[in-house]
């Protein structure tokens, strides 16, 4: 289990893969890359969940309400010539 800071909108979770800004992809995101379909536990549930990153208009708009909320991730950006990844966990049936 990995502790990760996320964010509910829209009836989604969303992580923000910004590794503190390093040039590399954490190791969570490389696991979902292969296999999109994780299973996140919030505050005791547990919740099957398929993931996907957001493009185009939705990364602009989720990008937007992320930074909002922790302005650390403008910085982080600035930090590594990558584009950080935010990854959308759609809640699925078991």
């Amino acid at each position: 289990m990995i502790p990760i800071a996320y964010f509910f909108y829209e009836g989604k979770y969303l992580i923000v893969e910004s590794n503190w800004g390093k040039d590399k992809h954490a190791d969570w995101y490389l696991n979902l890359k292969k296999n999109p379909r994780a299973v996140l536990q919030i505050n005791g549930r547990t919740i099957h969940v398929e993931a996907h990153d957001a493009h185009g208009d939705e990364y602009a708009r989720l990008w937007k309400f992320a930074t909002e909320r922790n302005p650390p991730y403008l910085r982080y950006q600035e930090m590594t010539e990558r584009r950080i990844p935010i990854v959308v966990f759609q809640p699925i049936d078991s």
